[in-house]
């Protein structure tokens, strides 16, 4: 909220919720003891940290359609591993004649907390007839993240 009336922005909504699969609960964990004090891995729904929070969560089919929004041009998706919970909950926004250009991070270390691999996001793309290509990769605690934007074949 802060960075929206910093900026002056109008056209944004603030969701207080986790984006998921489904409409629902999880609990967030976080901690106050991260490599940094922005570290966004402090956050994330698969457990450790210091302390757990109750949070709601929304599909983005669902929330999109509860908003009346149509189209949606660019998603952007970094969830710490959440990623093929967020994209299962999109099915209807990525299957569009004029489905969204998707900016998405391959973690592999987020991913594995969450039981996940990054192939499950690759395959899952692609078998959704995006094209994947690869922006930048960096390393995280020894293994590479890549940052991948996908665009959907035409």
């Amino acid at each position: 909220m802060k960075k929206v009336t910093l900026n002056a922005f109008s056209n944004v909504t603030i969701v207080n919720a986790a984006v998921a699969d489904k409409r629902g609960r999880l609990t967030l964990y976080g901690s106050t003891l991260s490599e940094s004090p922005e570290d966004p891995e402090a956050n994330n729904l698969f457990g450790g940290g210091d302390y757990s929070i109750e949070v709601a969560t929304v599909s983005l089919d669902d929330d999109l359609a509860d908003r009346g929004v149509q189209k949606v041009d660019l998603l952007k998706i970094d969830v710490e591993g959440a990623e093929p919970l967020v994209l299962a909950g999109a099915e209807k926004l990525l299957r569009q004649t004029a489905a969204p250009t998707i900016l998405i991070e391959v973690n592999p270390v987020s991913l594995r907390s969450a039981s996940y691999v990054p192939a499950v996001i690759l395959n899952w793309l692609q078998s959704h007839g995006y094209n994947l290509h690869e922006l930048e990769q960096f390393m995280y605690k020894g293994e590479t993240v890549v940052n991948i934007l996908a665009t959907p074949v035409k």
